[in-house]
């Protein structure tokens, strides 16, 4: 061929790679997550120095270089730059997104350092002038071949990925991309200039050119002519990367705006709930706080419950179960027997058990929902609201267990303000009972000073005189009305010492507690003839004289009411030392009563003595039971925490 033909080979062939270098270099730097689009640097470098290089080889043929130009020498560095390349594009497309830059660069430098060692051998064998040919040919071998396979290799691997992503047309395109750079690199690279370098003198392109009648230049160029279309078809992918990823933006934007206005559809809808649920609970502590009478409180809080969550009816229960006490209600028949009623009953007090056994939960069952009424971390009672639909309050339970605790309090509040009111017109009572007391004992101390000691003293007095009279007439008389009249002054003497331990025993001050129970024992027995008995457990010691006080002055009281009222035979007074709170027992086998008679006696002008025992046992801060059933006596128990006692003191 003659060399105008082949200037034109050259020409093409170096534009072909230029064209593809240029055109990937300008696709550089693009933001994109394919593997592909790292590697390019390497590919662009390729094309630009590769076909810079046919273009040298181009203006040899055509004579047109300065002769002064170490020409070949440029030529082979620029070509084992542009094949290096080649190579280092191959491995790091193949290579895993973990440091591709790195790797490419190592294994690169080993396919260079290979080839370097190979030009080094060779400079031993041959003279410079053939070494340049030769060591062409060896760049060819050891760089362009292997760059190739590599390359050839990665676009399949990756022209199926992209198949496998919606990218087919691009996919396709490097899979005829790997097709050229494989004939390119093992028929085009194999090929080559003559030399004594094995397999170049045999399989060279003399022998291509017998064999095909066309120059080894013309099919590079062909292929280099395939891989630059390809390459630059395939990167259409980008385009179709950002159009699958605009598809993807517009997706999720959609999907969120649609996500937006069901969130803010549903924040609507909770906000409309919460304002609901507010203006409920509002007008709930409206009515709480308007008033704090205790019945007045329960009747509004049913009637508001009823018009604002709406129901049918409600009713409110106080006590512990399994007999609370329906303390208000609306919306139900007067007939207890009405089965929406008792219905809701059944449900109250079975919240009520739950939160009892630890579990206060909101109970929603058919048409009725009951909410225990917490106050101080305890279940007072509930609220059972018949509604036409439970199911529709499932999502607010939060305001229902909140409108109990709201309703739990304040009528905790008012039950104890009605408690402060009675306790302060008992107190009142108790103080003119007081009163009353402390005149009626200064009237019977008066009498019996009067008509017991008084007339004692009387008549000592008549008798001394009497004494006096009869000493001068006869002795012996007078001796036997002084024996008659010391008598007298002992049994007076004996009245009064009853009369002032009757008042206050001196066993209290001098001895404690304890003895003073036993003397109190042996009084009523012997006044009574009651068999009674005082039982101490624990380490017996001294308490504070205010304690010591009340007990006995209770232990006192509970005898006296057991005397009046009990008709008993046995009593038993145990005082514990060994609990905490200290424990004071006042039990008999009397008739017992029945704990409404109970509470009644515990309740102003019903039984002083009970009333009068719950006062002073609270002046130091103490706790009264009374456990009693006709016909198996009374129990009457005192607790009163040393603890707390100390701790003030």
């Amino acid at each position: 061929m003659n060399t105008v033909s082949l200037t034109y080979i050259y020409f093409f062939y170096g534009l072909a790679f230029f064209a593809m270098g240029l055109a990937v270099s300008l696709e550089v730097g693009r933001t994109s997550e394919l593997q592909f689009a790292r590697s390019l640097p390497w590919l662009a470098a390729f094309g630009l120095i590769h076909g810079g290089h046919e273009w040298l080889e181009m203006f040899d043929v055509m004579g047109d270089l300065p002769t002064n130009l170490p020409l070949e020498q440029i030529r082979l560095v620029a070509l084992v730059v542009s094949f290096a390349c080649l190579a280092a594009f191959g491995i790091s497309l193949s290579t895993s997104t973990e440091l591709p830059r790195f790797t490419a660069m190592w294994r690169t430098l080993v396919l260079l350092g290979v080839c370097f060692a190979g030009m080094g051998l060779l400079r031993f064998w041959m003279t410079p002038s053939e070494w340049l040919t030769t060591a062409s040919v060896w760049a060819r071998y050891s760089l362009g071949v292997i760059g190739a396979i590599l390359t050839s290799w990665a676009l399949i691997s990756h022209g199926r990925i992209f198949v496998r992503s919606g990218m087919g047309h691009s996919g396709r395109d490097l899979v005829w991309a790997a097709v050229a750079f494989a004939l390119y690199g093992i028929v085009g690279q194999m090929f080559v200039t003559a030399t004594r370098l094995p397999p170049s003198n045999i399989i060279n392109s003399d022998l291509f050119q017998r064999v095909f009648g066309v120059p080894v230049q013309l099919f590079r160029g062909a292929m280099a002519t395939v891989v630059a279309v390809t390459i630059i078809r395939a990167l259409r992918v980008f385009e179709t990367e950002r159009s699958q990823q605009l598809q993807t933006a517009q997706a999720a934007a959609w999907e969120a705006e649609r996500r937006a206005q069901r969130e803010t559809a549903q924040l609507n809808r909770q906000l409309q709930e919460a304002v609901t649920e507010l203006s409920i609970l509002f007008e709930i502590s409206r009515i709480v706080s308007a008033t704090l009478d205790f019945q007045a409180l329960l009747d509004q809080t049913v009637i508001k419950v009823v018009d604002l969550l709406p129901a049918r009816a409600a009713m409110i229960l106080l006590g512990e179960s399994p007999e609370p006490d329906t303390v208000a209600s609306t919306g139900f028949e007067g007939d207890e027997n009405v089965p929406g009623m008792q219905a809701a009953r059944t449900t109250g007090v079975q919240v009520i058990q739950s939160a009892q056994a630890g579990h206060p939960n909101v109970m929603i069952s058919d048409h009725i929902i009951a909410i225990p009424l917490q106050a101080k971390d305890a279940c007072i009672g509930s609220l059972a609201v018949c509604v036409s639909d439970a199911t529709a309050f499932e999502s607010r339970r939060s305001l229902l267990v909140t409108l109990g605790r709201e309703l739990g309090i304040a009528i905790e509040n008012a039950r104890l303000y009605r408690q402060g009111q009675e306790r302060q017109v008992l107190q009142g009572d108790l103080l003119r009972r007081s009163v009353e007391v402390q005149e009626e004992e200064r009237k019977r101390i008066a009498r019996e000073l009067h008509d017991g000691i008084g007339q004692m003293f009387t008549a000592l007095a008549l008798g001394l005189s009497g004494v006096e009279e009869t000493m001068a007439r006869d002795v012996a008389m007078a001796r036997q009305q002084v024996g008659n009249l010391k008598e007298l002054s002992i049994r007076a003497i004996t009245e009064m010492r009853q009369l002032v331990a009757d008042l206050r025993p001196p066993q209290l001050d001098d001895l404690g507690l304890v003895p003073a129970l036993h003397w109190l024992a042996d009084e009523w027995r012997n006044r009574l003839h009651m068999d009674v008995r005082v039982k101490v457990t624990g380490h017996r010691r001294r308490l504070t004289p205010e304690i010591e006080t009340v007990l006995f002055r209770i232990a006192q009281e509970g005898l006296t009411n057991i005397a009046k009222h009990a008709h008993a035979q046995h009593a038993l007074i145990k005082l514990a030392f060994d609990t905490d709170p200290l424990e004071l027992c006042i039990e008999d086998d009397g008739v017992g009563m029945t704990p409404e008679q109970a509470h009644r006696r515990f309740t102003r002008h019903q039984g002083w003595g009970l009333s009068g025992i719950q006062e002073r046992a609270a002046l130091v801060g103490g706790a009264v039971n009374i456990d009693s059933a006709p016909g198996r006596g009374t129990r009457l128990t005192v607790h009163i925490s040393l603890a707390e006692q100390e701790a003030t003191s």
